[in-house]
């Protein structure tokens, strides 16, 4: 890759009076409000399916899972269309005019929510310096993600009052026009935006680095890496591939010199390619983690059942409807992203040598709060239960306080709110700058895969458990069922998926890692995107 025909590609509008804080309003708003249609309606959605389609509880909540997981797969799709075929802001349109109707309503999100995050990255990134560039792009990430939480907090309390006092119809369709003048106002701030062109060969190099590792698969390497001839690009700093994974730099090797390497771009690949290709390999472990863990944190139909038979009243006259309670964990979220951004990271840059806490280190303490909030939420259940069968299973509602909910989901939020942003933040900072919208995509394909993972567990609860006449753990009436052994059997695979990250950490080296390992693109491409 040239430097000069890289920029000549790469760059479709750039210039110092482009770009800054003065975009992030624009690209906000689009996000937000597909998330305030999103969220909205899956929330309350189980009870709409159960109360009038008469669904079992089981079949709604797996439905709605396949229907985040089919959102979130989509963006995929829409972060393949941004990086290689039509750019990040074109992506952006598309998705905002198709969540305006409400049953593209997935379409739109697998097109808005990975463009919007690296595109906003794509306004700010201060690409001359890598360390300054890295600790903003840390507070980019983690207020976009607290910003995402407003968007679900206006979701659950006032989508959710006009739903429980206006009827379905207007509740469905107040988001469908929050979208239309979101749109509007994205396309709006057009002119102050950094545009990058879509570029067609990243998954291309990808594709060839695998295919010449295989093909070379049985070449030996010299001893001495130093030995060894590698086939790099001519404004590359990498000239020597790492050992990580060192089987792969066989397809960088140069066995006859004497040969046209460029037309054997299938057999003979450059060290950034093995790299690139190293670090999507090397991604894969904690994007596994997060399946588990958003598998393990998305519980919030069971939240809106258990609140429905409990009192909700926080004053004789003043009742919190039961979709309303998620609010609690979303508040826990970005007050835990304003606290570590506030005050730890001041701290810690002041006080200590570690300067701030690496995205590994925020996963796991993320992992360990999903264990803390699984536990205290199958407590919290198993006491409401044996409430509710002193009190009478068929009670109307219960004496217990709704309020018990709240602890499980404060933890639960608090553990989104550390690890998300800094999952994103890795995976970001991990992959080469022209996979970016794919490398947030990845964060988003987590919650389709544990929606799948979800749909699947749910499905096979309630098959085995019900095996013989007996009431399901997922059974219909919450208070026939043992949502309390299942919210322990998550807390068990939590705890599990906690040790495993821990080992994962330890063998691939990931927690001794201080700083971004992230290619950079030629200089050239770094200046022009200012």
């Amino acid at each position: 890759m040239e430097g000069s025909q890289e920029q000549d590609r790469l760059i479709e509008e750039v210039s110092s009076q482009k770009g800054g804080l003065r975009t992030l309003p624009f690209i906000l708003v689009v996000d937000c409000f597909e998330e305030v249609a999103s969220f909205g309606l899956a929330l309350y959605m189980i009870l709409y399916l159960v109360n009038e389609y008469h669904m079992e509880t089981a079949a709604g909540t797996s439905l709605l899972f396949l229907w985040s997981s089919l959102s979130s797969f989509l963006t995929i799709v829409g972060a393949y269309a941004s990086d290689t075929r039509f750019g990040r802001y074109r992506v952006i349109v598309c998705g905002s005019i198709s969540s305006i109707l409400v049953i593209l309503l997935s379409i739109g999100a697998g097109c808005t929510r990975p463009c919007t995050t690296a595109f906003g990255a794509d306004q700010i990134a201060i690409r001359e310096d890598p360390s300054e560039n890295e600790s903003i792009l840390q507070s980019f990430f983690n207020w976009y993600y607290a910003a995402g939480g407003i968007s679900t907090v206006l979701s659950l309390t006032v989508n959710v009052y006009i739903q429980d006092h206006f009827g379905w119809q207007v509740g469905f369709g107040v988001p469908a026009v929050l979208m239309f003048f979101a749109a509007i106002l994205f396309v709006v701030g057009s002119p102050l935006y950094v545009k990058v062109k879509a570029n067609s060969s990243a998954l291309t190099r990808l594709a060839q680095a695998l295919v010449a590792a295989f093909k070379a698969r049985h070449l030996e390497l010299p001893p001495n890496t130093e030995e060894a001839r590698y086939h790099h690009d001519k404004d590359s700093k990498i000239t020597t591939p790492s050992d990580k994974l060192w089987y792969l730099n066989k397809a960088c090797f140069i066995k006859n010199s004497e040969e046209d390497l460029a037309s054997k771009s299938w057999e003979l690949c450059t060290v950034d390619q093995v790299e690139a290709l190293k670090s999507v390999i090397g991604v894969i472990p904690i994007w596994m983690s997060g399946i588990i863990m958003f598998f393990n944190l998305g519980q919030a139909s069971i939240v809106v059942l258990q609140a429905e038979t409990m009192d909700r009243h926080i004053t004789p006259n003043v009742e919190i409807p039961p979709g309303s309670f998620c609010t609690f964990a979303v508040i826990s979220l970005m007050a835990s992203i304003a606290f570590y951004e506030r005050i730890v990271s001041p701290f810690l840059a002041n006080h200590t040598k570690i300067g701030k806490l690496s995205p590994v280190t925020r996963m796991i303490i993320g992992l360990v709060f999903t264990c803390l909030s699984l536990t205290v939420g199958a407590v919290v259940e198993n006491v409401r239960r044996r409430t509710a069968i002193k009190e009478g299973a068929s009670a109307a509602a219960l004496t217990m306080s709704a309020m018990w909910l709240v602890l499980p989901l404060v933890l639960g939020g608090i553990a989104e709110g550390i690890s998300a942003a800094a999952r994103i933040e890795y995976y970001y900072s991990h992959l080469p700058n022209s996979m970016s919208t794919i490398a947030v995509a990845l964060f988003t394909l987590e919650s389709a895969f544990s929606g799948l993972l979800g749909s699947l567990i749910v499905n096979v609860v309630n098959s085995i458990t019900s095996n013989g006449g007996k009431a399901s753990w997922y059974a219909s009436d919450i208070n026939a069922g043992r949502y309390d052994y299942y919210l322990a059997l998550h807390g068990g695979v939590a705890l599990l998926n906690l040790l495993v990250f821990l080992v994962s950490c330890l063998v691939s080296g990931h927690a001794k890692q201080k700083q971004s390992t992230i290619l950079h693109e030629p200089e050239e491409l770094k200046k022009n995107l200012l």
